[in-house]
């Protein structure tokens, strides 16, 4: 019977559709991507026509496309990973741990070879900067080297006690080694120990510092600063428990020490504290640094992998290990970097998504979010009292700090001016006080009004700002302070809004009226279509059409021209969030728009008012969003403190199929645990 059979491929295709969510939901997010391609496939192959099993299959691929950034993992040792280390060319992978095996592995994921399969654990393994050996250090206190060209490998050292850590000196004519006894010994190639560092308990980390004849050790929490023979400089307690890794940055300017007491601490070398990174929840075992200097990457027993801005902001947390994450190693091409513990998976990841890059930017709720008129900077408001101006990078320039929760921020149109509006009412303008906005000087203070100063807007010739007020008034004010006008008649107002040619505002508010003035202050027509709050508005800048959201989920589309104000009525009025939309923004070229809403999400649609594409990256309300003038990327900010930077010129294009399959090739075709039949899934 052919119904039932497509009955049953149907109930099929469903169950896998449904299998990659809950991976999803279990942060697995490969398995999830590798379930939503296979029941795409199928119901491609199948040729049905059925809208909602297609719509729950998109989801689902939408949400393993937006939320992976695990590319491949790999399987093979029997016990916990202690450590990983990647090739100078970033091709080879060498893993090692309490199974006493040491493998070598490609970047794809293809086991090369098993280098050996002992019982004794092998605590450290390391690449020396030619990438010709691997040195490691094992239980029983033996080093040895390995030379990828050759086999067996030598034996420099029988120690009397576990080597926890080895490593190459600069040149690598020298390998270093530290032990439990508290020594740690610099012998040459040959085995001959050249030298040793005493210290009062187990000694664990050694880094040669460059261009300088300078040693960095560490034992239990405290940090040891020697001359190359042998003369102590300095020692200093790092932590209030064990260190588990010291790390030096790529520019050798800042000395990072991951620590079993959740912190991880950024130390210039001769000592000084720069700042601290708090974010886990247990003892950070492992560190590493971007080649760029600009991110670092820390593991941890809480199973998470986190990524850190050098000066301290946490950017992103990774989960998809299902125990304690030990150690961690960066590719020096910046490609991927791995990390692996006691699940024994070696996952692997791309630095950074495709799509987006996130940043958890404030302590507390943003609402407010404006970019430069060159796109260079990024302004967020939030509920932690302050204002930040980022670099698209995530590179943080400046807070601004305040003595209020703040809920607005808005550039001039030369740039030169941000004027940011707070929970007292205050609406303070700042001047840039450089080429970037990492210098600013307070330019003026407005008088406080009534109410919270919710939204702000500079009128397109930079002579007005609005500011719409908790109590219903909008003011207009030239940019020295003076009063130039009051609009009234609106209930806790939410939002203001100048059109293009700057002739007209628009206001809304609790009333669920739109209100549209001339500039002189004449109320031209009030739009009255809504049945609940109207939270946001906004103007083509071609200046033929305006955008409204509401918090009855939908957005209205309307008429506009500058002589006659907006018609007041609407020509489209269509369901956009499942929830409250909370606000929209017009890209530069009156092409599209972008809204955002409480279902955490941020879509995108065409001025004919057709999804184009829904973006997935929050965790909470999306409050507020912002198109870069220059088209590049979109800002979104929301309930989560996350400020989310998306990448448009890459959304606008996105296949997700063939997005979904780009990523998963080397993990279908290089994973073990791959079913045989899904091999073939994008071929």
């Amino acid at each position: 019977n052919m119904a039932a059979l497509q009955q049953s491929r149907l109930s099929e295709i469903k169950a896998i559709a449904s299998a990659s969510e809950a991976l999803y939901a279990s942060h697995q997010g490969l398995e999830s991507l590798v379930q939503a391609i296979k029941a795409k496939r199928k119901l491609q192959q199948l040729g049905a026509v059925e809208p909602e099993l297609e719509q729950k299959i998109d989801n689902a691929l939408r949400e393993a496309v937006y939320g992976t950034t695990e590319c491949n993992h790999v399987t093979g040792h029997t016990a916990d990973i202690w450590s990983v280390d990647i090739s100078p060319d970033s091709n080879l992978i060498v893993s090692a741990g309490m199974d006493g095996a040491i493998k070598l592995w490609q970047r794809d994921g293809i086991l090369l070879k098993t280098l050996q399969n002992e019982s004794v654990t092998v605590w450290s393994v390391k690449f020396s900067l030619d990438g010709k050996m691997i040195v490691s250090g094992h239980n029983d206190g033996t080093l040895k080297l390995w030379r990828l060209d050759a086999y067996p490998p030598k034996i420099i050292a029988k120690y009397s006690t576990t080597a926890r850590v080895v490593n190459f000196n600069l040149d690598g004519q020298l390998v270093a080694s530290g032990h439990d006894d508290g020594a740690v010994n610099l012998w040459n190639l040959d085995g001959v120990l050249l030298d040793s560092f005493k210290h009062p308990n187990q000694a664990a980390n050694i880094i040669f510092v460059p261009n300088s004849k300078l040693i960095i050790t560490q034992a239990e929490n405290v940090i040891y600063l020697w001359q190359e023979n042998g003369t102590l400089l300095k020692k200093w307690m790092a932590h209030q428990a064990g260190i588990s890794k010291l790390v030096l940055s790529p520019n050798g300017q800042i000395l990072a020490s991951a620590s079993q007491d959740t912190t991880t601490k950024l130390w210039t070398p001769d000592g000084t504290l720069i700042t601290t990174l708090v974010g886990h929840s247990a003892a950070v075992w492992d560190i590493a640094f971007s080649p760029d200097g600009k991110t670092l990457v820390t593991v941890s027993g809480d199973k998470t992998v986190k990524i850190w801005s050098v000066e301290g902001t946490e950017l992103s947390t990774l989960k998809a290990h299902r125990s304690t994450v030990r150690t961690i190693a960066y590719s020096p091409d910046g490609s991927y970097f791995i990390s692996a513990g006691s699940d024994r998976i070696i996952r692997m990841w791309k630095p950074n998504h495709d799509l987006k890059t996130t940043v958890n930017a404030h302590s507390a709720a943003i609402f407010g979010v404006a970019i430069s008129p060159d796109s260079s900077t990024i302004a967020t408001a939030s509920l932690d009292y302050t204002v930040k101006l980022w670099q698209r990078d995530r590179t943080l320039l400046l807070t601004l700090q305040h003595d209020a929760s703040m809920f607005s921020v808005a550039f001039s149109p030369n740039g030169e001016i941000l004027a940011t509006g707070s929970n007292d009412s205050i609406v303070r303008l700042w001047q840039r006080g450089g080429k970037k906005w990492d210098k600013t000087e307070l330019l003026n203070i407005l008088p406080a009004e009534g109410g919270l100063a919710f939204s702000l807007a500079f009128s397109p010739d930079g002579k007005l700002i609005a500011s719409g007020y908790g109590d219903g008034q909008v003011k207009l004010w030239t940019p020295d302070g003076r009063l130039h006008n009051t609009l009234t008649g609106q209930q806790e107002i939410a939002h203001v809004a100048f059109s293009p040619d700057g002739q007209l505002i628009a206001s809304n508010g609790n009333s669920n009226q739109i209100k549209v003035w001339h500039r002189s202050g004449r109320l031209l027509t009030t739009l009255a279509e809504n049945d609940a709050i109207v939270t946001g508005i906004a103007f083509s800048p071609d200046g033929q059409l305006v955008a409204s959201c509401s918090g009855d989920t939908t957005i209205k589309l309307w008429k506009c021209n500058s002589k006659t104000g907006v018609k007041s009525q609407s020509i489209k009025t269509f369901v956009a969030h499942n929830g409250v939309v909370s606000n929209i923004a017009w890209s530069r070229d009156s092409q599209f728009f972008a809204s955002c809403g409480m279902d955490t999400t941020v879509k995108i649609w065409s001025r004919e008012g057709e999804l184009l594409h829904t973006l997935l990256g929050h965790s909470g309300a999306v409050w507020n969003v912002a198109v870069a003038p220059d088209g590049s990327f979109l800002a979104s900010v929301g309930e989560d403190n996350t400020l989310v930077v998306w990448d448009l010129p890459r959304i606008l294009k996105l296949d997700l199929l063939s997005y979904g399959c780009n990523w998963v090739r080397d993990y279908l075709r290089t994973n073990a645990q791959v079913e045989e039949g899904d091999r073939q899934l994008c071929q």
